[in-house]
């Protein structure tokens, strides 16, 4: 009797895609839902932050999210209601407008002043049909040292969802909530 190799990438794929049902994670889906329902109907911006420690189930939940809105080729355009990007380690205002733009397809992602760059997201934000922006590895934003950074990123995300609207889903580990509560 012979043995076959096991291919593990393939493996791998397959149980990354095992989802282990239990009230957390149901209660994470339906928060998130509820969040992306209320976008547009409240008064102040829609924004949740989901915490844990790693390899807890926060970027699964995200992706089951981001299956249920997927884009949408609409005529010349492609819709994408929930925009999806990593937050950059040590970040910056300009670092996290080039994850941003990177992740909507801005050729130019790189380039241009700050304040370029945030009116080029808007025009994006807004072509796309934006409804929700979901950051992952917000912990990046409150990095040690950078007490300055975190005010002026904290300030400039809040106005970035009053202007627009957009809803906010920030997750990371649990020194995420630092940002928060800054």
């Amino acid at each position: 009797m012979s043995k076959k190799k096991i291919d593990l990438s393939q493996l791998k794929d397959i149980v990354s895609r095992i989802r282990i049902s239990h009230d957390a994670y149901g209660r994470i889906q339906r928060e998130l839902q509820g969040a992306y329902d209320a976008i547009g109907d409240t008064a102040t911006p829609v924004c949740l932050l989901i915490t844990g420690e790693s390899r807890t189930g926060k970027s699964s939940v995200v992706r089951d999210l981001l299956e249920t809105y997927l884009p949408q080729r609409v005529e010349d355009r492609t819709i994408r209601t929930v925009v999806y990007a990593v937050a950059p380690a040590k970040a910056s205002v300009k670092s996290l407008l080039e994850s941003l733009l990177k992740g909507l397809g801005d050729p130019f992602w790189a380039r241009g002043s700050e304040s370029n760059m945030t009116q080029r997201l808007y025009t994006l934000l807004d072509s796309v049909e934006c409804k929700m922006i979901i950051l992952d590895e917000f912990q990046h934003l409150c990095d040690k040292g950078q007490q300055k950074k975190l005010d002026l990123l904290a300030d400039w995300l809040k106005v970035l969802l009053e202007t627009r609207r957009y809803g906010l889903v920030a997750v990371g580990l649990p020194g995420a909530a630092s940002v928060v509560h800054n």
